[in-house]
């Protein structure tokens, strides 16, 4: 028997449509059939949890009896988060984080990779994405600029941006990463993407880039300061 829960069971003597709550609940669990739980808690595992507040001691302690998980470090070893992670077509899995750059996994290696990362401007990469019409590319979302690779990874090619990015202003933003494609047709997409405080630029075949400040008038105005752009 399990303590700490407040399951209640149908077929329980003196329980049948009472609503009344046990404090002992048998080993198969609640996940039987003709079992049920209050309607503030949720059948984990065969114990009924409380969700929200006022999660009892019992349960808390039911729940951290729980089987532990078999939670591994796969890798990569670097610093940091990862910010992107993208699935390529033959299984291998390309990753990216704020100042460790971009790597790989091959899908028959246990081992991880650092692509030559060839056109790279430097290591703070914030986002990965598949192209729309075509997976086979990949964009980069750096602070200096927008990156693509059709090699996993080796050479990226500099789409828009290039200089220095500027130091940001205060944000809510963790992670800014103002990048968006938007599908118009089978063959067409509309990308958008944001230099760091200078507003909105935006490309039809991701070659030609054109730039819309959100306040013209002010080259520094913190609106032309983009965290996140959704399409």
């Amino acid at each position: 028997m399990l303590l700490g829960s407040s399951c209640v069971t149908d077929d329980e003597p003196g329980h049948e449509g009472t609503g009344a709550q046990s404090e002992l609940v048998v080993a198969s669990g609640c996940d039987v059939p003709g079992s049920r739980c209050e309607p503030q808690e949720r059948c984990v595992a065969g114990m009924c949890l409380p969700v929200g507040p006022g999660a009892s001691i019992g349960s808390i302690t039911a729940l951290a009896a729980l089987p532990a998980l078999d939670v591994r470090e796969l890798g990569p070893e670097l610093g940091g988060r990862l910010d992107g992670i993208v699935v390529l077509a033959d299984g291998t899995i390309l990753v990216a984080s704020p100042g460790g750059g971009v790597w790989r996994r091959p899908f028959d290696s246990l081992s991880w990779e650092q692509p030559a990362n060839r056109g790279l401007i430097d290591y703070t990469i914030q986002h990965l994405e598949f192209d729309l019409l075509d997976p086979a590319i990949v964009y980069a979302v750096g602070r200096n600029g927008l990156f693509r690779t059709a090699n996993r990874g080796d050479d990226w090619e500099l789409l828009v941006g290039g200089a220095i990015a500027p130091v940001l202003p205060s944000t809510d933003a963790v992670d800014p990463a103002p990048f968006a494609q938007l599908r118009v047709s089978e063959s067409d997409r509309i990308l958008f993407w944001s230099y760091p405080c200078r507003g909105l630029y935006w490309s039809l075949d991701s070659l030609r880039w054109r730039r819309a400040r959100i306040d013209p008038d002010a080259a520094s105005s913190p609106d032309n300061c983009l965290a996140q752009i959704v399409a």
